[in-house]
């Protein structure tokens, strides 16, 4: 059964009501009342029919007692009923031609097997009649351009139109996100709560924005993606629109988030999993309400940077160095100055001024408002400088005095006209309220962007945004190789070491040389051809032992006949008696010199699929969990752009006894893993090398291991 094709123009009319019922809303309901107030609020235009079977008036206003009493079209019925009386009044709403829904009542998906059987067939019901729905647990949505403000929260004021378009999976944080937006930005397309996604998903309302001509930048609050394929086509079509998407999504730290499948899946966890993902999408992620409120105030009140060379100006020394510590924390530039530049600051400044990159123009500003907006001017046309920031004064500071309001002017001319964006900064993050918005409304101040701390987040998230857009992408969004065939005889199951390094060589994987051995004789024979007297290493080998080490299967360092005989029986033994299991053998393979060592690993994440993650072994994996991570399938550039971006990357230059690693070659072995990875197929939980071992020219898997999905 299928529903309807959830296209722009579908969404573009449900935001468009001109006849709304309100069904259930009686004088008690807080959240009708707050509909009514919200809609008179923002002058809707439209008609209101208010719904109720049992009294004849309601908030003033009288009722009907049917949708089907209703003698005119209706184009929305918005839903106040509980979760057990939805499904009838859905049904009574396709009976009179309602195909438009919003539902806030709960009790759906959210409220255990009782609620998700009834969101089933509420999709049932939609699918069958052509429903559009939005929710259910919904707090409904605001197009304020045209006043439809059916939004189950009191707004705070008046919500103003404008470019910046919102999608929230959590309707509370919607309410907090937009009260405190609205400050910063000139207002708001349409805002939505897709809560349960029965219908309207948050890739629906990607796309909606992505050709909805009002809106330039998204804003999403996210809990889940429970579409990843549609998620990244239409996040994909917003970086190719050029309209960047800002998401905020919960589960940073373990008791917000599942356990990843496998070793190193847990190690990197899955927040950096998804970060990752939406990474590649072009998709902004912000960690705080406040660095999203600064970035899109941003996107929606400035021109993009074209790079990071940052320059700064402020009248106090310690501000310069807050921003530049921060600046350069989140991985802006402080370019020194053009000598241009410098001399025509000479020229302006106090003779006792220090000039560079921050510039302290020192306290003079404050007494000659002429000064700060001929630094900006200067700094904004240095060749070296992608944008200027300053420090802002507070907008009552600015608006108490008539010659900081001029100040305020001549920079506003400056900024307008410069080639670069000029950024004012605050000292702190603070709410942007009427006196900032009056300055600008009055005076074409530019808007503050959040302080120095969440201001700096932003500006670089900005410019990795633009950098994103600009680079090439195949039309996927991936570098696909084809998915390789995989023996049909390999089956999920427990797998034995040498059963793994098999399929590593397989699939191009170099693999150190190793011996399977049943007997003490076989393991003597191997240490003398594989380590021709030089010390070996003997592992027990079993499907049932993941982790050798645990159970006292592994012995390192012999090479003496008797000791390698020795070593083969305790392995083993070990397996026998502090395992319970009959392992296959021995794998008996040559010890080798410390050399670089990474880690790499695929780990099948529930949303998005297999992840490949790689970085630095040993005692650098868990110490500083220098990683870096990529969705499959993924081809060797953009593993090299993995590697060479890990924070410990000068490591493969050589030095310090470790010869310079051969990129090439470990970008080779790590798209074999990715491969053999991809070879195992859907059921395939993880799969681990570690360490691979980089030597110079020689790269090696020394171990593997692979865990199927549960």
């Amino acid at each position: 059964m299928t529903g309807p094709n959830i296209t722009p123009e579908l969404l573009r009319q449900f935001f468009t009501p001109k006849s709304v019922a309100l069904v259930g809303v009686s004088d008690r309901n807080e959240m009708a009342r707050q509909v009514q107030r919200n809609t008179r609020l923002h002058d809707f235009a439209g008609t209101l029919h208010y719904v109720n079977p049992t009294t004849p008036e309601v908030l003033g206003e009288r009722t009907v007692p049917s949708l089907s009493a209703i003698d005119r079209p209706v184009d929305l019925a918005f839903v106040f009923l509980g979760g057990d009386r939805v499904l009838d009044l859905v049904e009574e709403a396709a009976a009179t031609g309602i195909r438009n829904v919003v539902i806030l009542s709960g009790g759906f998906h959210e409220a255990g097997a009782e609620g998700r059987e009834r969101q089933r067939r509420l999709v049932e019901l939609a699918a069958r009649h052509d429903q559009l729905v939005l929710g259910p647990n919904t707090i409904g949505f605001i197009r304020p351009d045209i006043g439809a403000c059916f939004y189950g929260s009191r707004t705070v004021e008046r919500v103003a139109s404008g470019p910046v378009g919102v999608a929230s999976q959590s309707g509370v944080i919607l309410t907090i996100g937009a009260n405190s937006l609205r400050t910063r930005v000139p207002g708001f397309s349409v805002l939505a709560g897709v809560a349960n996604e029965s219908v309207i998903a948050i890739d629906h309302m990607i796309d909606y924005f992505v050709d909805d001509e009002d809106t330039r930048v998204i804003c999403l609050f996210l809990e889940t993606v429970r579409s990843p394929e549609r998620f990244k086509a239409a996040a994909l079509r917003a970086l190719n629109a050029g309209k960047p998407i800002v998401a905020l999504s919960g589960g940073r730290t373990a008791p917000g988030a599942r356990t990843a499948v496998g070793h190193t899946g847990a190690m990197v966890g899955d927040y950096k999993l998804h970060r990752a993902a939406l990474d590649e999408l072009g998709v902004i992620s912000v960690r705080t309400l406040e660095e999203l409120q600064s970035t899109v105030s941003i996107l929606a009140n400035h021109a993009p940077a074209r790079g990071r060379r940052t320059a700064f100006a402020s009248v106090s020394g310690g501000l310069c160095e807050l921003f530049a510590d921060h600046a350069v924390e989140a991985g802006l530039e402080l370019p020194e100055l053009a000598p241009t530049t410098t001399a025509r600051l000479r020229e302006i400044l106090p003779s006792f001024a220090s000039v560079g990159n921050p510039l302290d123009y020192t306290g003079v500003g404050r007494s000659d408002i002429t000064l700060l907006p001929r630094v900006v001017e200067v700094l904004a046309e240095d060749p070296n400088v992608d944008l200027v920031a300053y420090s802002d004064l507070p907008a009552s500071m600015i608006a108490a005095h008539e010659g900081l309001l001029e100040e305020c002017r001549e920079v506003a001319v400056v900024a307008a006209r410069a080639p670069v964006p000029v950024l004012p900064v605050a000292n702190e993050y603070a709410d942007s309220g009427p006196g900032e918005r009056a300055l600008v409304t009055d005076f074409a101040k530019p808007v503050e962007i959040g302080g120095i701390d969440n201001g700096t987040k932003a500006i670089a998230n900005v410019v990795w945004w633009s950098a994103q857009r600009a680079a090439p992408r195949p039309p996927t969004g991936v570098e696909h190789h084809p998915r390789p065939v995989r023996d049909t005889a390999e089956v999920p199951g427990a797998w034995s070491e040498h059963e793994v390094l098999s399929l590593l060589r397989r699939n191009g994987v170099p693999v150190v040389p190793y011996r399977l051995c049943t007997t003490a004789d076989d393991a003597v024979d191997a240490a003398a051809e594989l380590g021709g007297g030089d010390p070996v290493a003997v592992k027990v080998c079993s499907a049932e032992i993941a982790h050798k080490s645990a159970v006292g299967g592994v012995v390192l360092g012999v090479s003496e006949p008797a000791d390698v005989r020795a070593a083969f029986a305790a392995v083993v033994t070990a397996a026998r008696e502090r395992a319970g299991v009959e392992p296959q053998g021995a794998l008996v393979a040559p010890m080798r010199p410390p050399a670089l060592e990474l880690i790499c690993s695929v780990t099948r994440d529930p949303t998005w699929g297999l992840m490949l993650i790689v970085g630095f072994g040993g005692v650098w994996a868990e110490t500083l969990g220098d990683v870096a991570v990529a969705t499959l399938p993924a081809g060797p550039d953009r593993i090299r752009r993995l590697l060479l971006g890990l924070r410990m990357a000068a490591m493969f230059d050589g030095g310090h006894g470790l010869l310079a690693a051969n990129i090439d070659a470990v970008v080779k072995a790590i798209d074999g893993v990715a491969g053999a990875a991809l070879e195992l197929g859907d059921e395939l939980g993880s799969l681990e090398v570690n360490p691979l071992r980089v030597a110079g020219d020689v790269v090696e898997a020394l171990d593997g291991l692979v865990e199927w999905s549960a």
